[in-house]
């Protein structure tokens, strides 16, 4: 372990000056952002109105919707045809 750190700090050292600032700063704002983003859950309000009866009202009316509104296909004239040997249920939505 000592070892390790003895290279990592001989390899730290033969940066320029400017890479060692470089690398601080940038280790330092991911460490920021870490930090904070840890600590976020503890300063998010939760909301203050009850929706559940919306919601509820709302998944309600979708469910009743969906029924209701089935789409057919529209055929206005029906054909048939007669050379290509179709089963009824293939060309009837054509």
């Amino acid at each position: 372990m000592r070892k390790n750190w003895h290279k990592f700090r001989q390899q730290y050292l033969s940066y320029s000056r400017s890479d060692r600032n470089a690398i601080i700063i940038i280790a330092s704002l991911l460490l920021f952002v870490l930090i904070v983003r840890g600590m976020l859950k503890y300063f998010v309000r939760e909301p203050a109105a009850d929706f559940s009866e919306i919601k509820a009202a709302i998944e309600q009316w979708e469910k009743e919707s969906a029924i209701d509104n089935v789409q057919k296909p529209l055929i206005l004239i029906p054909i048939q045809f007669p050379g290509l040997n179709l089963m009824p249920w293939i060309y009837r939505p054509l």
